[in-house]
């Protein structure tokens, strides 16, 4: 019985998705988790997860210990203690703390995944190492222009006409088919100051295309041809992260950043590497040199470094992050979704199923803000509502559903 509890115990930590802050994290960091909490329960929460991680019982009992006290009405903090204390073999305390959990809120034990046969799988559509706001286009070919225009000063005559029209061409290239637009980069093939860039242009489309082993040889084609071509480097990591190949990707991109200090993407990318490497801290660094030069891609900025604040266990600053995301760009569903996610393992229900209904104004089609907007609405004590949302999430091919439709909807 014991071993069972362990494990269902064990799932319940998902939904606070690896918090891997270090535990000597700054006041500053604390005062903007204290303001966006005020009973700051959720802090103490958030460093018993970390203590917890790190197998230090005591100082995570002690942490626990005091999110209880900070709000005795929060179902989560005795969920997270009893978690704690049946590791450290305090299986009595660890029953009671479940059955107060049980009486402040009858479904969370269910939801969480504590209840023998009803066990849930892990709470959230939340997808951590999900990359979130990839870069646009756009954004990628206003380097491209920078590279043609440096070229410029290096060639003769001839091949500044080339490179003007490559330059004109650039934007309608991504509008053609990509076989045609193959082959109209093949015509560059042969100029010696675009050589590279062509090949590398060429494993973009296919990259666009999926063809992942096309774009993975024209990548290498373009850094054979020219060793110092930073951009070549930067797709090929890029490729290699979409590969799940994160070392390969890290080193590369580390090339591109010695090449090109000022090639603001590849930190970008960097970060998104590093987190995928469970590095945080690291990629929040990287998030930060980003932020303070520049701002063309400022949502999808804001949306990953929030991402791995949460990561972090800084949920406040999080909140924060995501609050700068969707100002900038108020439409967009996805920072809604995350938001709605932060809110809803932070204990905010109403402030979830909000931003999650907002998400799904916007993009009806989104299977998992239904889902997890029925997890709020169910720790919300709506069991209809959320039935009625996982039945929806069903209905659109988010497949996990099911799972809480057979648990709650079927009795």
């Amino acid at each position: 019985m014991r071993n069972i509890l362990l494990l269902i115990l064990t799932i319940f930590s998902l939904t606070a998705d690896a918090q891997l802050a270090n535990n000597d994290r700054s006041s500053a960091n604390l005062m903007v988790e204290r303001h966006r909490f005020r009973d700051i329960s959720q802090v103490h929460m958030v460093q018993a997860q970390n203590h917890f991680k790190f197998l230090n019982f005591d100082e995570a009992i002690i942490e626990a210990n005091h999110a209880v006290a900070a709000n005795p009405n929060k179902a989560e903090a005795f969920l997270l203690r009893a978690r704690i204390k049946m590791y450290m073999g305090m299986d009595t305390e660890a029953q009671a703390d479940l059955q107060a959990a049980g009486r402040l809120n009858p479904y969370i034990t269910q939801i969480y995944g504590l209840n023998g046969p009803d066990a849930q799988m892990e709470l959230l559509a939340f997808e951590p190492d999900r990359i979130y706001g990839e870069l646009e286009l756009d954004h990628l070919l206003l380097y491209y222009d920078v590279y043609m225009d440096k070229q410029l000063a290096f060639v003769d005559e001839d091949e500044q006409t080339d490179i003007f029209e490559m330059s004109d061409m650039l934007d309608v290239l991504f509008e053609k088919s990509y076989p045609e637009a193959v082959e109209i980069l093949k015509q560059y093939s042969d100029v010696g100051s675009l050589k590279a860039m062509a090949y590398d242009l060429m494993g973009l489309i296919y990259l666009r295309a999926e063809q992942m082993e096309k774009a993975d040889f024209h990548f290498k084609e373009a850094i054979v041809i020219d060793p110092d071509y930073a951009m070549g480097w930067y797709n090929l990591a890029h490729l290699n992260r979409l590969q799940e190949q994160p070392e390969k990707a890290l080193k590369n991109v580390e090339r591109a950043i010695q090449l090109d200090e000022n090639l603001v993407i590849a930190y970008f990318e960097r970060a998104q590497i590093k987190k995928r490497l469970g590095k945080v801290k690291e990629a929040i660094e990287d998030y930060d040199r980003i932020i303070h030069q520049e701002s063309q891609f400022y949502q999808q900025i804001y949306l990953n470094r929030g991402v791995a604040l949460k990561t972090a266990g800084l949920y406040g600053a999080a909140i924060a992050d995501m609050d700068k995301a969707i100002f900038a760009e108020p439409e967009n569903p996805l920072s809604l979704k995350s938001r709605g996610n932060l809110y809803l393992v932070s204990g905010f229900y109403n402030k979830a199923i909000f931003d999650f209904t907002r998400a799904i104004e916007l993009d009806s089609s989104l299977g998992e803000a239904y889902f997890n907007r029925g997890v709020a609405q169910l720790l919300n004590l709506d069991p209809f509502a959320a039935c009625y949302d996982w039945t929806k999430a069903l209905e659109l091919g988010y497949k996990r559903a099911s799972e809480k439709l057979s648990c709650f909807c079927m009795h």
